[in-house]
């Protein structure tokens, strides 16, 4: 039966030639549409593709995060920028998404700046073109107070930020993430505050298609063909059930643990 994908060593990856690389960064987004964006980069960049992937629902830039049983380490210090200076490409695209997920935890608005900074700087060691997206400020704000609280206690059940003081740091961080993109000259994407319905924080499913067509247009990549065939429905599946390895079980002499699969065409997905 063709899955589309093969289980491979590291060994194996190393001596298969790739074109473009993409680097994908988030928490829950980027972990429930994850699918979508691999069918995108395959759609619009040149197999054999190399594909790094920090995600996780709950994953945060700069602290150890969990979400159930799992464990997931520190995005700005995760495996990636190691297997990053392994590689030569052609091209390296990167989005670094979900950048308030640390505002649940607390963390300080200049925290999470030189959290994302530092991943800026390191992707654009690679001539790197950069996508970051925003938070969803319009949607926060038409939030109840009763929502908010009930979503805070779902979502982020240690916060005990109010719903001003986040609006706030919501505020300080998208104004921080604006600022920054400028310096850096990288894009930055709102999502339109349509694609959000009762979740003020995920879009809807439906949207998603458009949302990764969106950023990928961002980094200059275009000519979409219909991804109907880029992805099968098992292979889908299979990315949809796909998470990083859990830091919790990985060995005391594996610093940073990583999964890998290849694609038969080649193409090479690594999670951290």
């Amino acid at each position: 039966m063709n899955l589309e994908l093969n289980q491979h060593i590291w060994s194996q990856f190393e001596t298969f030639p790739t074109n473009d690389r993409v680097i994908f960064l988030g928490a829950s987004n980027l972990s429930r549409s994850f699918p979508t964006a691999v069918s995108i980069a395959r759609a619009t960049l040149r197999a054999p593709l190399s594909i790094h992937v920090a995600m996780g629902p709950g994953r945060s830039y700069g602290n150890e995060s969990g979400f159930l049983r799992k464990k997931f380490p520190k995005i700005f210090s995760c495996g990636v920028w190691q297997s990053l200076r392994q590689e030569n490409v052609d091209r390296t695209v990167a989005f670094v998404t979900d950048v308030g997920n640390d505002l649940g935890y607390e963390v300080p608005v200049e925290t999470i700046l030189d959290w994302v900074t530092t991943c800026v700087d390191q992707l654009q060691i690679y001539h790197a073109k950069v996508v970051i997206t925003a938070l969803p400020i319009a949607v926060l704000e038409r939030l109840s107070q009763v929502k908010f609280r009930v979503l805070r206690g779902l979502l982020f059940p240690t916060c005990r930020l109010t719903q001003t003081d986040l609006l706030d740091r919501a505020h300080q961080l998208n104004s921080g993430l604006e600022e920054l993109t400028k310096s850096k000259n990288t894009s930055i994407f709102t999502v339109p505050i349509a694609w959000y319905g009762f979740d003020p924080i995920h879009p809807h499913m439906r949207h998603m298609t458009q949302f990764w067509r969106e950023l990928f247009t961002l980094v200059g990549c275009s000519g979409i063909v219909s991804i109907r065939s880029r992805n099968s429905l098992i292979l889908n599946s299979y990315l949809r059930c796909l998470t990083p390895p859990n830091s919790r079980c990985a060995s005391s002499n594996e610093e940073h643990p990583i999964k890998r699969i290849q694609l038969f065409d080649g193409t090479r997905i690594s999670l951290y």
